[in-house]
């Protein structure tokens, strides 16, 4: 039995998403979360973080591609399999940039599929291998077990500043925009950019000094090697 990871499924053609999802759930013990528009796949993505997507390059009117470049700016972690009934240049060109594990040539082939999905878990379970996030050579942090270690002590932090500090380690090649912050740790519409700079204040004093870098235009990194 796999560990239960998070899959989101984006395919908006009924015969195919029924044949598909039944042939997935009949092999893997994944939460799963469907979409039919990429509207939906977004609103799915925000709330649930999949560690998995699975998603059709057309979706009614929409690109899926539109999809997941939007969810590369923010995260480039997640594993993304595509899927398409075509292979032009334009198409696999663009796709090329956006990290996926695999792009699959509908219609699917099942055991091509399971391949991939295979292949995916296997590079999840690599990096669950590799969770601790180091600043310094005694002070890191352990995202696995949630727990902040500085100066020999295990450093409490809140939960926005858990889901921060994951954000930042998670994108630490890239910068963190602000709005990309708000979209992600914020539920509501009441937080601001202030919100966000008091909250980066809160996390930099219980780090080592000038971890969090800003960036100019109003992002921030982790001054760290990734």
């Amino acid at each position: 039995m796999f560990h239960t990871y998070k899959l989101l499924f984006v395919e908006n053609n009924l015969e195919t998403k029924t044949s598909i999802l039944n042939y997935i759930r009949s092999l893997y013990n994944f939460e799963y979360f469907v979409a039919s528009n990429t509207e939906e796949a977004w609103n799915l993505y925000l709330k649930y973080k999949p560690d998995i997507i699975i998603s059709d390059v057309k979706i009614e009117h929409f690109n899926g591609l539109d999809l997941i470049e939007k969810i590369r700016e923010v995260d480039r972690k997640t594993k993304i399999i595509v899927t398409s009934a075509h292979s032009d240049k334009k198409t696999l060109l663009r796709a090329i940039k956006l990290n996926l594990v695999e792009f699959l040539i509908k219609p699917i082939n099942r055991k091509e599929l399971r391949d991939s999905i295979n292949y995916t878990l296997e590079l999840l379970k690599d990096e669950k291998k590799t969770q601790k996030v180091y600043f310094t050579q005694l002070d890191y942090y352990d995202k696995d077990s949630k727990t902040l270690h500085f100066n020999g002590e295990t450093i409490k932090l809140s939960k926005k500043e858990f889901s921060l500090l994951d954000m930042l380690s998670d994108n630490c090649n890239n910068i963190t925009q602000t709005p990309d912050i708000l979209n992600k740790i914020w539920e509501d519409d009441t937080a601001s950019e202030q919100s966000v700079r008091t909250l980066i204040k809160k996390l930099r004093k219980k780090l080592p000094q000038s971890t969090i870098e800003n960036v100019y235009g109003g992002g921030y990194k982790l001054n760290i090697a990734c």
